[in-house]
């Protein structure tokens, strides 16, 4: 009778445990499509003076041997057939149009190596070189914690991309080849091997016409606008009571190598000034004796100038699904910055970071 009553006890704790997670869970992203860069380095000559190409490895880049590793096993797999992938519309494709995808063909005019040196026509065959794809597109929905803030990502499928970057117009085209799908929602990681220690981006939630096509925006994201902005202002609020922790963003990347032991943590007088904005006027009262008096006027951020969150993740990869799974480390707020007439955008200030986790070093 004991073993019954405490059966029937846990079975009630867990589910009402069960409950009470999924309670705390809140979308915040019904349907989100958006490129994530692979590597910097090539996609950006050294004459246009990228931040990027000055920046710590993990800023929109994996590490080489993960990332070749990462690109080889998806194109090996689909190159043999061995997996399924799909086209936009989620229709499975054919091992012949798969091959007409990743197959390169090129007609071209030779000259004989010997007499009469006569020229001829032939076609050239190759097939798209792993290190080719620079991007990945993810088809992602985003829920995150009521009381943590903390985000997660849910990867419905995702696309890899190539890219041609024309210096002379400083135009970027990019291409997804084909979809691969991703049935494992679960958050374990096990069989799956680690695609990257640490990596960094951005994603935006308006469109931007920057200089740096790396500052990806959104291809596609549903209408919810309302809950994001419900999401930021908690955050903000968050911080702003002290009831989460958030940290000194310009600390944040040095915290991931050998040069800095610690990060700060921002106090609340600190935060208070990056959220808002505080002018102290002297002002004249209009009735006798008409004596001037001292007025503080705070005047709050406006939420709908911050379009950017800045992620700190690890990724997971299954070799033999070519499944992707994505932990979050931090994610950090971003206000979009204008000039003067109020519509040339001159860049993004990023607020705080609010970490997830432990911090750690990468090495």
């Amino acid at each position: 009778m004991k073993k019954l009553l405490l059966s029937a006890v846990l079975l009630i704790s867990s589910i009402l445990f069960i409950h009470n997670s999924s309670a705390q869970n809140q979308i915040l992203i019904k349907n989100i499509v958006y490129d994530v860069p692979l590597i910097n380095e090539e996609m950006f000559p050294l004459d246009l003076d990228s931040y990027y190409s000055q920046s710590t490895w993990w800023v929109n880049n994996i590490e080489t041997s993960r990332r070749l590793f990462l690109q080889q096993t998806i194109m090996n797999k689909v190159k043999k057939s061995e997996f399924t992938v799909y086209n936009e519309s989620g229709i499975p494709l054919t091992g012949k149009e798969v091959d007409g995808i990743i197959r390169l063909t090129e007609n071209v005019s030779l000259t004989h190596p010997y007499p009469p040196y006569d020229t001829y026509d032939t076609v050239l065959t190759s097939y798209l070189r792993p290190y080719e794809i620079h991007y990945l597109r993810f088809n992602e929905l985003w829920y995150y914690h009521k009381k943590t803030l903390e985000i997660k990502k849910v990867i419905a499928s995702y696309a890899p991309v190539i890219s041609n970057y024309d210096t002379i117009t400083k135009t970027e085209f990019r291409k997804p080849l084909f979809w691969i799908k991703c049935s494992d929602q679960s958050e374990k990681t096990k069989g799956y091997v680690q695609a990257t220690d640490f990596i960094e981006y951005k994603c935006s939630f308006k469109p931007m016409y920057l200089r740096f096509p790396m500052w990806n925006t959104f291809i596609s994201i549903s209408d919810d606008s309302l809950i994001r902005k419900d999401y930021i202002s908690s955050m903000l609020n968050a911080a702003a009571n002290g009831s989460i922790k958030v940290y000194e963003s310009s600390d944040l990347p040095n915290f991931y190598n050998y040069t800095s032991d610690s990060v700060k943590q921002l106090k609340f007088e600190d935060v208070a000034d990056i959220i808002s904005d505080t002018v102290t006027q002297r002002l004249t009262r209009t009735e006798p004796p008409y004596d001037t008096r001292d007025t503080v006027i705070i005047t709050k951020m406006n939420l709908n100038t911050i379009t950017q969150l800045k992620f700190h993740e690890k990724w997971f990869f299954n070799k033999n699904t070519l499944e992707i799974k994505k932990q979050e480390i931090a994610v950090s707020p971003c206000e979009a910055a204008y000039e003067i007439d109020g519509t040339t955008l001159k860049g993004f200030r990023i607020l705080f970071s609010l970490l997830f986790m432990p911090p750690f070093r990468c090495y």
